[in-house]
């Protein structure tokens, strides 16, 4: 799930999700911005395996936050990265 982390970076998270979907990925989006541990939390609830947050931080330096709902881990990566990212992670499920 892409999270939207704040009304300022609704595009950004938007785009990030419409390049995921391209490449064949399942991407739910937040539909609004809200508190991020709320956004995990429906996350969890709709058995969703990873959260990607792209905070002020990340967007400014051209990067994503990958977070394993399921293990709690998470790391930062370049926008690039992020579709092998998502897909180690899921591999590794």
């Amino acid at each position: 799930m892409v999270t939207i982390f704040d009304q300022s970076l609704w595009l950004d998270s938007y785009s990030l999700a419409a390049d995921l979907r391209t490449t064949g990925l399942d991407v739910v989006t937040y539909p609004e911005p809200a508190k991020l541990p709320k956004q995990f939390k429906f996350a969890d609830k709709m058995g969703i395996r990873m959260a990607l947050v792209i905070g002020p931080d990340e967007a400014a330096a051209g990067k994503v936050t990958v977070k394993d709902l399921k293990n709690g881990t998470q790391e930062t990566v370049l926008r690039a990265d992020v579709e092998k990212t998502v897909r180690k992670i899921l591999e590794s499920a």
